[in-house]
């Protein structure tokens, strides 16, 4: 029995190809609603991202504006942030920057530093891949943007999203789509080794004063990246692993 399902099944795809494309359309379609179940807690707003092409995945808020901040003020973008959803007032200071650049900002609640201690995401790795993969696999990317395999300064979350990031790229193919932010330089290295401003003098200001004036609670780590705000700048994946 089991043969002649399988054998008319085949002669009805071989007779009837659109069948096979409307089943294939269908499965997808089962999956998808199946991974949105899953994946509530992120709860997309279709409206919302029917006109955004661009996906920017960060570690903490303010990575998105201290890294990527001009990006986000010439295109549209979603922006996955992965920590500190449950930190109120850092939640509150994303969303501010959010509506002030015009970006769709969604903030999950993986631990930062609780009790002052830098998360490993060890038991919590597994369930950011699947948000990731999620996110990568929800529409067709044009930019998917994230922290380069540095870390920038070599801060482990950034470096952990970089290789999920990258990771989940590799597996979907999407590497041709995919951008990290530019080498992080000390401030006398700036000079020294010739590094050249990307940023002209008004983009620069807009980049301060959000930073300034909608991250109060990270003063501290705003004065001591503050010298890269001129040299923001995107490298492909390409790029990166060809030097």
């Amino acid at each position: 029995m089991l043969l002649v399902v399988v054998l008319t099944s085949f002669y009805i795809f071989k007779l009837y190809p659109d069948k096979q494309i409307e089943s294939q359309t269908n499965l997808q379609k089962i999956r998808l609603e199946k991974e949105k179940v899953e994946n509530q807690h992120l709860k997309i707003d279709e409206e919302k991202i029917s006109s955004i092409d661009n996906v920017m995945i960060v570690a903490h808020p303010d990575d998105e504006t201290l890294w990527g901040g001009e990006q986000l003020l010439k295109e549209n973008y979603l922006v996955i942030c992965i920590t500190n959803g449950d930190n109120k007032i850092r939640k509150k200071e994303f969303e501010k920057v959010m509506e002030e650049t015009k970006d769709y900002g969604i903030i999950l609640n993986y631990p930062d530093n609780p009790k002052g201690v830098k998360s490993d995401w060890k038991k919590e790795k597994a369930s950011i891949k699947k948000d990731i993969d999620y996110i990568l696999g929800y529409k067709k990317w044009n930019k998917i943007v994230t922290h380069n395999p540095e870390g920038e300064y070599g801060h482990i979350h950034h470096k952990m999203t970089n290789q999920i990031v990258t990771k989940e790229c590799k597996k979907k193919d999407l590497t041709k789509n995919l951008y990290y932010f530019a080498h992080y330089y000390k401030k006398d290295e700036l000079k020294s080794k010739g590094i050249v401003e990307t940023l002209n003098e008004q983009e620069i200001r807009t980049k301060q004063n959000i930073m300034e004036n909608m991250y109060p609670s990270q003063a501290r780590a705003y004065h001591l990246f503050e010298h890269m705000i001129p040299y923001e700048k995107l490298i492909t994946f390409q790029d990166w692993n060809s030097k």
